[in-house]
């Protein structure tokens, strides 16, 4: 997501960025790999001309800047009041960038908050497909770039360099604790030349409407699925249900440590446990291996070739889940310090995703509330009243 967070300015300004950047170091381990942006947004430039401006006027538009009723993620951590004097009456500087995820987000806006930083607003997650974010967001120049654990400042001309070199020179003698960062191990001043200058604001905008309604169209596809998943789950496997959303719920847990990834690791196997005791019947064998055992009778009981492709592939991917899950549960309680959790924990939010797709083909194979007798001495199976 591209989350814009809004300050209240000051001077010299980017000292509000390296407080973002800070809690976002804070929060999100590893490399990052984005820009970010930077700029003063005139909220009153539109009532340029009008004589009197009511303040119940400009709360609405701040509230609909926020929030606006298009889902998007936002949250604003001061007074109604301060929104009116400090939005309605000076210049808000934002701070841009994208790469953050829900759970990153909160937890940055969390860590803002407890600091009591007072020229911080809040936050709102940026839309391409909402009007007005595009009129104040999609306007901004880049004024660092993140990749590859180099943390570059950015600059278009002489006067942009000499602001360069002011930031970095702000870090090397006031803000030493940055070089601690997992993003900024090696600084660099770079030129962008005319690059993200407003010549081309109109085709960055456009590329960010395209992959937003890329995302969009995406996460619609996943919430369907996974709509559908919990509706049948809810009246097939109530124990499937309850793991699958038990392992969620961890997920969402801020500051994740390698005992909620075990447990995450746990839930997700007794989904497929109870699933799988679920569609077959008169299951007694619970040894090491026997769901993979399980599937494996079933794929090589079908005699239709187009069927037997089709479970064929999904015995492949709940082995692969199986494993995947082992593997991961296996390194999370040796604690294996090599092995950062922000990795485990990406690894678990990509299992619980093929886990619920998994899921989804089963109950599209089985008729729901029927059960599947496999006869592992003839290889047949039949479909249960």
């Amino acid at each position: 997501m591209t989350i814009a967070f809004l300050f209240k300015e000051i001077y010299p300004n980017y000292k509000l960025d390296m407080s973002i950047l800070q809690e976002v170091a804070n929060v999100k381990k590893g490399n990052i790999q984005s820009h970010v942006f930077s700029g003063l947004w005139y909220f009153l430039e539109k009532y340029r001309g009008q004589q009197k401006i009511s303040n119940k006027q400009i709360l609405e538009d701040v509230i609909d800047v926020f929030y606006g009723g298009h889902g998007n993620l936002a949250s604003i951590c001061v007074s109604n009041d301060f929104l009116i004097k400090t939005i309605g009456h000076n210049k808000i500087y934002v701070c841009m960038l994208s790469g953050l995820n829900r759970t990153d987000t909160i937890a940055i806006h969390a860590r803002m908050v407890k600091n009591k930083n007072e020229n911080y607003i809040g936050y709102t997650q940026v839309l391409p497909t909402h009007i007005k974010h595009q009129e104040l967001f999609y306007n901004l120049i880049p004024r660092y770039k993140i990749d590859n654990n180099i943390f570059g400042v950015l600059f278009s001309d002489e006067n942009d360099e000499s602001s360069a070199d002011e930031i970095i020179e702000f870090i090397n003698t006031e803000y030493r604790s940055f070089h601690s960062f997992d993003f900024a191990q090696k600084f660099k001043k770079e030129c962008n030349g005319y690059k993200f200058t407003i010549f081309d604001s109109n085709d960055s905008f456009e590329i960010e409407y395209q992959k937003q309604k890329a995302q969009l169209t995406m996460q619609d596809e996943y919430s369907i699925i996974f709509d559908k998943v919990v509706e049948s789950l809810s009246e097939f496997s109530l124990d499937t249900l309850t793991e699958l959303l038990a392992a969620i719920r961890i997920l969402e847990t801020t500051d994740l440590d390698a005992t909620h990834c075990s447990q995450i690791g746990v839930s997700l196997r007794r989904c497929l446990e109870h699933l799988t005791q679920e569609v077959f019947d008169d299951i007694t064998e619970t040894n090491p291996g026997w769901v993979q055992k399980r599937w494996k009778a079933f794929a090589d009981a079908e005699k239709d070739n187009t069927e037997k492709i089709r479970n064929k592939i999904l015995l492949d991917e709940i082995k692969e889940i199986i494993n995947m899950t082992d593997k991961v549960i296996h390194i999370a309680q040796l604690n294996n310090k090599s092995v950062h959790e922000s990795i485990l924990i990406s690894y678990y939010k990509k299992i619980l995703i093929r886990t619920t797709l998994t899921i989804d083909d089963i109950l599209d194979i089985f008729i729901l509330k029927r059960k599947v007798k496999v006869d592992n001495t003839l290889f047949s199976y039949e479909y249960l009243d």
